[in-house]
């Protein structure tokens, strides 16, 4: 694990660090930095407050990630950490974005390289990339907007490498290609051959008369993660309502509990959704 007080050193002795993050190294270091002690080394640093000194705050924290992500998983205790310099540094959604953007965007793409380095997601890299976003702080869109390039590289790839083999497995395929579209929520934006596997996808599943179920086996872990994933909202009408965890993927067509095969659902959409399919099949 990454420890936040040695990152801060690390900071300072290698960057040109201004008089406020020497304070806040030293205060990191001496297990004293609180919202209190902080406005202090600001006044010390001559500064009115803490909102004068965002930029070198977003300094150290994301050169705190940067760190946290060099072997490409993000711990417990490093996200805790995150989470509560970011609290205590009053950083927000968005402000790295907005004022970090090139260096956000160097990381997404370095650790989206990683996670896509085999043209699939299971469910760590999955995990891993919700929290990457949270880290950030990007949004949900922000991050699929990071994303986008790398995806569809990816899904590219994918095709080209099988393109043209005689052992090339549709199956196999069809499986790679949705779990990249059950986590990253591809359409728009997709290879056209991805978008007419996944039609096929959803063609077996209408021919058969099965749609997406409300999922009662999904562990709390995997709640929290699909939650902050959809941001807490219906991912077909962003209601944020009598929502449910839904398969995309039912389990009678092989579809599991992971985290990459659960959305979040409003009732109403399950409804449209489960009656439009049903008519669907039955014109097939």
């Amino acid at each position: 694990m990454t420890n936040l007080a040695s990152s801060f050193q690390r900071y300072v002795r290698s960057r040109a660090a201004s008089e406020f993050q020497r304070r806040v190294a030293e205060l990191a270091a001496h297990e004293n930095l609180t919202r209190t002690t902080l406005v202090t080394a600001a006044r010390e640093a001559g500064l009115r407050d803490i909102s004068e000194a965002t930029d070198d705050l977003l300094d150290l924290l994301l050169y705190y990630v940067r760190l946290s992500l060099s072997d490409h998983q993000l711990s417990g205790g490093e996200m805790a950490s995150i989470r509560a310099t970011a609290r205590l540094f009053q950083i927000e959604e968005g402000d790295l974005l907005a004022r970090r953007g090139d260096e956000v965007a160097e990381l997404v793409a370095a650790e989206m390289q990683h996670i896509l380095m085999d043209h699939e997601v299971d469910s760590d890299e999955a995990a891993q990339k919700v929290l990457l976003q949270e880290a950030l702080g990007l949004s949900y869109d922000q991050f699929v907007e990071l994303s986008r390039p790398l995806i569809d590289r990816a899904v590219s790839e994918l095709f080209e490498r099988a393109g043209g083999r005689a052992e090339a497995d549709p199956d196999r395929m069809l499986r790679q290609v949705s779990a990249l579209d059950s986590v990253y929520r591809m359409d728009g934006f997709i290879d056209r051959r991805a978008a007419d596997l996944l039609k096929t996808k959803q063609g077996r599943r209408l021919s058969e008369g099965e749609s997406g179920t409300p999922d009662r086996s999904v562990t709390q872990e995997v709640k929290d993660m699909v939650w902050r994933r959809d941001q807490g909202r219906c991912t077909e009408c962003g209601s944020a309502a009598e929502l449910q965890f839904h398969q995309i993927i039912p389990g009678a067509l092989g579809g599991s509990s992971a985290y990459r095969n659960i959305q979040l659902l409003c009732d109403a959409c399950i409804g449209r959704k489960s009656g439009a399919e049903a008519t669907t099949a039955r014109h097939a």
